[in-house]
């Protein structure tokens, strides 16, 4: 089709070099798990009703937020609406 441009994804040298400029920011924090991880995990699960299939992943990335203090995540993806504790902004309706 014309004017139809296909999105190639990034290779994984790709992938690695884009991440690694960003994570060498001194503004950007990579977050990882701390002492209080598996609390705070097992209080974000108690609170869904039937978490199942790629939620775990969301499940875990609003366990690390909140961890660290983090209340506000900009993202397209509306599962995050699930954690009352986040404050979900959409990028791509601004």
């Amino acid at each position: 089709m014309a004017g139809v441009r296909e999105e190639v994804p990034l290779s994984g040298n790709e992938a690695v070099s884009f991440l690694s400029t960003m994570i060498e920011m001194r503004n950007i924090t990579v977050l990882s798990a701390t002492f209080r991880h598996w609390k705070t995990l097992s209080g974000v699960l108690k609170e869904l009703h039937f978490p199942s299939g790629n939620l775990f992943f969301d499940i875990r990335t609003a366990a690390l937020m909140f961890e660290h203090g983090v209340s506000v995540i900009y993202t397209a993806d509306a599962d995050f609406f699930q954690f009352s504790e986040l404050q979900v902004i959409n990028p791509l309706s601004l």
